[in-house]
């Protein structure tokens, strides 16, 4: 739907810093340090900007992430800082990009397993969005973005991918702004996440 209009990402980028953390260690043919891990897991688990911004310096800010984006398809996402949560994207970029990351050959499988773990263990009061009407035997790895500005209203983005337990599944991207509240914005998130699940699930 609106196929290219473009939104800021909110914390949804946090996939991204995720993926590139994974994707460095990968290349450098180590294991994901302690240091990357400890910060990893609240920035996805719970949302923690901190994490993330200790992450995304680290791993040499806009430029350096962008480049291990492109690696796993964000070929229309243009990474932003200091704000990194300004961050452009569009649904098409980033249903392609987290269906390489989850499904795709480009990390390793022990890099998918870890990215798998943290996209599937969000904080239980974030677990909305993409999860919506999606059958418990199902797996889903998602991740919520959502924050006031002053530009767009509020942003309201869940970006995920949801797995057939026979093999297969679906990724999903739902991203939306100039909500006047996260709660007006998130029914319809969740609405159009049901529309999705109740098709491709059944």
């Amino acid at each position: 739907l609106r196929r290219g209009e473009r939104v800021t990402t909110a914390s949804v980028v946090k996939i991204e810093i995720m993926a590139a953390t994974i994707l460095r260690a990968q290349d450098q043919r180590r294991e994901v340090s302690e240091w990357e891990l400890s910060r990893m897991t609240p920035m996805i688990h719970s949302s923690d900007d901190p994490s993330a911004s200790a992450l995304w310096s680290n791993l040499g800010g806009a430029g350096a992430i962008s480049a291990y984006g492109d690696r796993l398809g964000l070929t229309a996402t243009v990474e932003t800082e200091p704000k990194w949560g300004l961050t452009s994207t569009t649904a098409e970029d980033q249903a392609r990009f987290v269906h390489e990351l989850l499904q795709g050959g480009v990390l390793d499988p022990a890099g998918r397993a870890l990215a798998w773990w943290q996209l599937g263990h969000i904080r239980e009061d974030q677990r909305w969005g993409v999860p919506k009407g999606v059958p418990a035997d199902w797996q889903v790895g998602h991740k919520n973005g959502f924050f006031d500005s002053t530009c767009c209203g509020w942003r309201v983005n869940s970006v995920g991918y949801v797995a057939d337990p026979d093999g297969g599944g679906y990724s999903i991207a739902i991203l939306s702004d100039g909500w006047g509240s996260l709660a007006e914005g998130i029914p319809t998130v969740e609405a159009v996440a049901a529309r999705v699940s109740g098709t491709l699930t059944k």
